[in-house]
């Protein structure tokens, strides 16, 4: 007599295998939402950046020493303003917030970045045209340096180096021509 059918171990090991393959699909699954979180971060952070960018810019003569129409045009950055002091820490804070003046504006754009990013700051905001992104010091250009930090729930793809304790700290640095 001919059998037709599976044996228990055939069933058993087909069981398996499919088992297996579902697990790496969820564990794709749950790395595919985790990398969906970091770019969403990272992209606020740009866009949040790119806002303080433009309130700095559009208040120039707060910036630089040299200004139109005593000037050709903008440079020598000042190395202390409104915005940042010498050693590159920003002068607003979110309470500034008041869209009539140009910390106040700086201050709302912080409150922004609070809001939005978990554990959010301007960590650096300076002149700056140095290899490592320090504050330079009698700098004659136009090369702003602004970094924004904000922590997550995992490790950040490029922890920070400026602090050993704390590898979930993302940061987003960013040099620009005002």
């Amino acid at each position: 007599m001919k059998q037709r059918g599976f044996s228990l171990i055939e069933v058993l090991v087909t069981l398996l295998l499919t088992a297996l393959g579902l697990l790496g699909m969820v564990a794709m699954q749950v790395t595919s939402q985790e990398y969906q979180i970091e770019s969403l971060e990272r992209n606020t952070a740009v866009t949040l950046a790119n806002e303080l960018i433009e309130v700095l810019r559009s208040h120039r003569d707060e910036l630089y020493h040299n200004r139109p129409p005593e000037a050709y045009g903008y440079s020598h950055l000042k190395s202390d303003t409104v915005f940042y002091g010498s050693n590159g820490s920003p002068k607003f804070s979110a309470g500034d917030c008041d869209l009539s003046t140009a910390k106040g504006q700086a201050g709302c754009v912080l409150k922004r970045i609070e809001k939005n990013l978990m554990g959010g700051k301007v960590e650096r905001l300076c002149p700056s045209f140095n290899e490592n992104y320090d504050c330079a010091t009698n700098y004659q250009g136009s090369t702003l340096m602004l970094k924004l930090s904000w922590d997550t729930r995992e490790a950040c793809p490029e922890p920070s180096t400026s602090s050993s304790e704390h590898n979930n700290l993302c940061t987003y640095t960013v040099r620009v021509e005002l």
